[in-house]
């Protein structure tokens, strides 16, 4: 964040967008797009929190997601309208792609779709270049994803650096103070921009 700002809630939309028109249209994309959608929707790690995930850790009545090995040790995050479609379409992805046929990849949210030495997807990256390119937005690394929850949700929560915190799965505040100090200087900046603008109306 230091060298390049996360994306704006404009991009956000964009990126969504774009990503659910993805998925529909080339299949063999669906499952990278639902990882960058959920690390859209989350925030979460994409790496080592979301391509891992398996079923088992997926809890429909507490509505949660357990996360046992992060790098702040045990974690969970809720289960929302927007992440609960991603599951639900996984979900049939996995009864479709593996009816009658015994897997391992259908113990994992988002298994590998070729093979390879693991059974989940890992990297995702030529289908988030595409993402970006549909989506005529800035070519960032797909971790901003997560500074920009942060940043949004902290607008989205009016402040609430707890919440954000807890859902996030940050350890300690530090990152979170980060996101809170950026959108105030987005909003100075904002506010400069604005008088900028008004002092030479005609």
């Amino acid at each position: 964040m230091d060298e390049k700002d996360p994306y704006s809630r404009e991009e956000w939309r964009a990126i969504r967008k774009a990503a659910v028109k993805l998925a529909k249209k080339y299949p063999r994309m669906l499952v990278a797009c639902m990882v960058v959608l959920l690390t859209l929707y989350k925030g979460r790690r994409y790496k080592h929190e979301l391509c891992t995930l398996k079923w088992t850790q997926v809890d429909w009545d507490l509505n949660k997601v357990l996360l046992d090995d992060t790098k702040t040790g045990k974690s969970k995050f809720s289960i929302d309208r927007l992440s609960r479609w991603v599951f639900r379409k996984m979900w049939a992805y996995k009864k479709n792609r593996f009816k009658n046929i015994k897997s391992i990849k259908s113990r994992y949210v988002f298994p590998s779709t070729r093979k390879s030495k693991r059974p989940y997807i890992q990297d995702i990256r030529k289908t988030w270049n595409k993402i970006c390119i549909a989506a005529n937005v800035r070519r960032l690394e797909i971790y901003m994803l997560k500074h920009t929850w942060g940043c949004l949700a902290l607008v989205a929560t009016n402040g609430n650096m707890k919440a954000v915190k807890d859902e996030g799965g940050w350890k300690t505040w530090q990152m979170v103070e980060n996101y809170a100090e950026y959108n105030e200087k987005q909003l100075k900046k904002y506010s400069e921009d604005i008088a900028q603008y008004l002092s030479h109306a005609k």
